[in-house]
């Protein structure tokens, strides 16, 4: 259990080194707003699933989770 905190811990500070990264070289980039927005939906689902432990709950909530994620991302990304 410690090691797979330490590794969703390692993977969510990366997903933040990436956002920054890509906010600081590719903010004047096309795809810039559906990068933003696809990093943080991994983030958003690392959370919940492994931090909130939601891998243990049913597949139905599980799956809407993960539709109610793409949704908002795609919503948000449309509307820029």
């Amino acid at each position: 259990m410690y090691r797979s905190l330490h590794m969703t811990w390692l993977l969510l500070m990366l997903t933040v080194a990436l956002m920054s990264l890509t906010v600081l070289y590719l903010k004047n980039q096309p795809g810039f707003a559906a990068i933003i927005m696809g990093l943080s939906a991994i983030k958003f689902l690392l959370v919940a699933f492994y931090f909130m432990d939601m891998k243990k709950a049913n597949s139905a909530w599980k799956s809407l989770l993960i539709l109610f994620t793409v949704t908002l991302s795609a919503a948000v990304v449309f509307m820029l």
